[in-house]
């Protein structure tokens, strides 16, 4: 019984930190990606689901092997933006996938997000780069 009411009480201590101490960075960022890309806007990127919650902008996420790989996401789904993470080397991945379209991204934006930077690049607008 000491044990459970031990666990019970750790986990109420983290509870009232986490309530105490939570941010909504998540919502804020995407709420201002709302407000920054263009109507129409397609975001691609491991992080592109969760930053387009709070906003009307579409979304894909791009991996090898993970989702939407195969052929050219890029231009099939119209993507305009490229939101990628440090922490996978993420932008190393769409570098080597999309050189052309990367070597002419535009570097927009950047945030600490959780535990690593996600950088916001945008494409070019003409398809011959993609």
């Amino acid at each position: 019984m000491l044990l459970v009411g031990a666990l019970v009480a750790g986990e109420g201590v983290r509870y009232l930190d986490w309530k105490l101490t939570r941010t909504y960075k998540l919502v804020s960022v995407s709420r201002a990606l709302g407000a920054r890309l263009p109507p129409g806007s397609v975001l691609a990127g491991i992080y592109a689901p969760i930053l387009t919650l709070e906003n009307r902008h579409r979304s894909l996420a791009i991996w090898e092997r993970y989702g939407n790989w195969q052929g050219d996401p890029l231009g099939r789904y119209g993507v305009t933006h490229v939101a990628v993470m440090a922490y996978i080397d993420e932008i190393g991945y769409y570098q080597r996938r999309f050189p052309d379209a990367m070597r002419r991204a535009r570097l927009l934006d950047e945030w600490i997000l959780w535990k690593t930077r996600v950088s916001l690049y945008e494409l070019p607008r003409d398809g011959a780069a993609r």
